[in-house]
C-alpha cells in the first residue's frame, strides 16, 4: 500500500491556475503599474547598481499535479534518482522502476530537512540533528544533535580534505544570541571539530570580536568552482554578512555586510555570477532584491567591496529556493516569499517566484503561483524538494503538501 501511494506522486491530476490581477497600487517607497503581461517595479531611491526590474505573469506556472493526500512529506533528486519520505519511510525511486522503501526514518522538523550525497555517503539534516549513512537503509549514525538548533535548508555540504577524508561541513542556526559556528565531521576519523565561530551580539558589543551574527542562515556550494558561500542574519550592524570561502571554510572573506540586501536565506549560481535572494523583512523596512555579483568581482579581502547589481521585488521575504528543470534541460529557480500582510503594503498575497537567468546573467523574474496569505506574515508555500519539472511545496502554516509541475501557457 505505502509503494503505492509512493507512485501516485507522479501522476498527475488536474489542477488549477492561481492568476493575481493587480491594478495600479501606490504605496510608500514604491509604484506598481500594472500592465497585461507583467507588473513593472520602480524604486525611486535606488542606488547606482539597482537595476530596473519585473516580474512577469506568464507564460511559466505552477500546476497542482498531485493531491495532497498522496503528496510525499519530502523529497530530494539526485539526477534522475528522487529519495522521498512517506509516512516516515524512505523511498529509493530508480528511473524505470517503482518506489523502493529503504528503511523507517521519521521526520522530526520538514523545514529544515535536508539530504546530500557524495558518493554512496548520505547526510541528513532532520530535527535539531544530523547523521550520516553509507547508502539509504542506514544505519544512520547521528554526528551532532543540539535540541537548541532546529536547523535550516541549504545549511550542509560535503567535500574531501587534502588526506581525501570525507568531511561533512554544516552551519548553525538557532533563534538565541548566542554563538554560531561552522563545523566539519571527518566520516573516516569519525570526529567533530569547530571550523569557525560567529561571535554573539553581546561579545561584539562589549569586546569587539568579529565575526559575529544572530546566526547563520545558509551555506551552500558554487558547483562551478567549488567555492562554499555563507550567509547571516540578522541586521544592519554587520550581523548580516555574506561570506565565502576557497579552502572549505578554513578561512573566510566578506563579500558584504552593514545592509539588509546581505542577508539572504539562499544562492544559485551560473558560471559567471552568484545570485542571491533578501530576507530582509520583519522590523525595517527594507525593500527586497535579487542579488548578483560577478565571480570575477569577487573581493579578495573582507575590507575590499564589490559592486552587485540588485533588482528589487516588493517588500516581502525571500526564503528557499529549489532548481526546477524543463524537458529541454533548461533551468528555471523556483524561490518562496512571504506576504506584506503586516504593513498594509503591495497585496498581501504570497508568491512563488520563477527565476531564469538569461545569457547576458540578467534575471527574468516570473510570478508562478499567487494565493491570499492567512494574515500571518510568516506565511508562505515553502519548496521541500523538486524532481525535474515538479516541485513540493508545504504550506508553513497549515503543513499540508502538494505536489506542483511547471507548465507554459501562452
Amino acid at each position: 500500500m505505502i509503494i503505492i501511494l509512493g507512485v501516485l506522486v507522479f501522476m498527475g491530476i488536474l489542477g488549477f491556475v492561481y492568476r493575481n490581477k493587480i491594478d495600479k497600487y501606490v504605496c510608500q517607497f514604491k509604484t506598481f503599474i500594472s500592465q497585461p503581461s507583467m507588473v513593472r517595479c520602480t524604486v525611486p531611491y535606488a542606488d547606482n547598481y539597482t537595476k530596473s526590474s519585473d516580474w512577469q505573469i506568464g507564460p511559466y506556472y505552477l500546476q497542482k499535479c498531485c493531491h495532497e493526500l498522496f503528496a510525499p512529506q519530502f523529497m530530494q533528486s539526485f539526477g534522475d534518482t528522487l529519495v522521498f519520505w512517506k509516512h516516515n519511510y524512505l523511498f529509493l525511486k530508480l528511473p524505470h522502476n517503482l518506489p523502493k522503501p529503504m528503511c523507517k526514518l521519521p521526520i522530526q522538523y520538514d523545514e529544515g530537512m535536508e539530504l546530500i550525497r557524495q558518493g554512496d555517503l548520505y547526510a541528513l539534516r532532520n530535527g535539531y540533528r544530523i547523521l550520516v549513512s553509507q547508502g539509504l537503509k542506514g544505519p544512520w549514525q547521528v554526528v551532532f544533535s543540539n535540541p537548541a538548533s532546529t536547523g535550516i535548508r541549504h545549511s550542509m555540504v560535503w567535500t574531501q580534505n587534502k588526506m581525501r577524508e570525507d568531511e561533512l561541513l554544516f552551519s548553525e542556526y538557532t533563534t538565541s544570541w548566542g554563538r554560531h559556528h561552522i563545523y566539519s565531521y571527518n566520516v573516516q576519523q569519525n570526529a567533530l571539530d569547530t571550523l569557525q565561530t560567529f561571535y554573539s551580539q553581546e561579545e561584539h558589543d562589549s569586546s569587539g570580536l568579529e565575526p559575529f551574527a544572530r546566526h547563520t542562515h545558509v551555506m551552500m556550494q558554487d558547483p562551478y568552482t567549488g567555492y562554499i558561500y555563507i550567509g547571516n542574519g540578522d541586521g544592519n550592524d554587520g550581523s548580516s554578512a555574506i561570506y565565502y570561502s576557497k579552502d572549505n571554510c578554513r578561512t573566510l572573506i566578506r563579500i558584504g555586510a552593514f545592509e539588509q540586501c546581505y542577508r539572504t536565506l539562499s544562492f544559485f549560481f551560473t558560471e559567471k555570477s552568484v545570485f542571491w535572494n533578501n530576507d530582509a523583512t520583519g522590523s525595517t523596512d527594507e525593500p527586497q532584491y535579487v542579488c548578483r555579483l560577478y565571480k570575477s568581482d569577487l573581493p579578495t579581502a573582507s575590507q575590499a567591496s564589490s559592486p552587485i547589481a540588485k533588482y528589487p521585488l516588493v517588500h516581502a521575504a525571500h526564503w528557499i529556493t529549489e532548481s526546477i528543470q524543463f524537458s529541454d534541460g533548461e533551468n528555471i529557480i523556483c524561490m518562496s516569499s512571504n506576504g506584506e500582510v503586516y504593513r498594509g503594503g503591495y497585496d498581501g498575497r504570497i508568491r512563488t517566484y520563477g527565476i531564469r537567468i538569461n545569457s547576458n546573467e540578467e534575471p527574468t523574474i516570473y510570478e508562478l503561483l499567487s494565493l491570499p496569505s492567512n494574515g500571518n506574515r510568516f506565511h508562505q508555500y515553502y519548496p521541500l524538494g523538486a524532481y525535474k519539472d515538479k516541485v513540493l511545496l508545504m504550506d508553513n502554516m497549515t503543513r499540508k503538501r502538494a505536489l506542483y509541475q511547471i507548465v507554459i501557457k501562452d
